[in-house]
């Protein structure tokens, strides 16, 4: 019984800082090869609205009212994830747990239950990172006076400004769009559950 264990008891002993994690959550939003056009699609995004705000009469304002509603559906999402994950711990019971813990996940060599683990965990922390800095950003443009700003900004090359927003807009844009990930893995969590449920009724039907 202990050997369908050992696996999943090496990887949740492995003891990651926090940075660590971090760190690791934005492997979360790294295109792979096959997914090149939604990146090149999401960086197109980034550049228009970027572009926009940019060009703007009103630039300072806009970049206000944008940060602060960001703000405001990131805080949202992050409050859903954070309760989906709570539900999905209270739903691992025991038996759960172990049958989980014996599943491999596909394509990879690590058990199902870790890649769960890893997944919620690297979401939950890339909304965090996601709503301090936006937070920051909103504080930054609030405290400052506008045109404080603006007259500051002739001394810096305008174009790292407009750079560092295509930045800011890609990884944003790439955060809000884990939550089709976050969607397919809660589902596949209730899939896995039902088959598993069903071969434990078909075992004991057997007996």
């Amino acid at each position: 019984m202990k050997e369908d264990f050992s696996q999943a008891l090496v990887e949740f002993t492995k003891n990651e800082s926090a940075n660590r994690m971090i760190v690791n959550s934005f492997k979360e939003i790294i295109p792979p090869t096959a997914s090149w056009i939604s990146f090149l699609a999401k960086v197109l995004i980034a550049i228009v609205i970027s572009f926009y705000i940019f060009h703007s009469r009103n630039s300072i304002e806009i970049m206000y009212y944008t940060f602060t509603t960001i703000f405001t559906v990131q805080l949202t999402i992050f409050s859903v994830a954070l309760t989906v994950f709570s539900i999905i711990f209270v739903f691992f019971d025991d038996k759960k747990i172990k049958d989980f813990a014996k599943h491999s996940a596909t394509k990879k060599n690590i058990t199902f239950l870790n890649r769960i683990a890893n997944f919620y965990q690297s979401v939950l922390f890339l909304y965090a990172v996601n709503l301090i800095l936006t937070g920051f950003l909103a504080f930054i443009v609030t405290i400052l006076d506008s045109y404080f700003i603006w007259v500051k900004l002739q001394h810096v090359n305008l174009w790292i400004i407009f750079v560092l927003l295509v930045l800011y807009f890609l990884f944003v844009i790439s955060v809000f769009y884990e939550i089709k990930s976050l969607i397919y893995n809660t589902v596949q969590i209730f899939r896995i559950g039902v088959l598993i449920r069903l071969n434990n009724y078909i075992k004991s039907e057997e007996i």
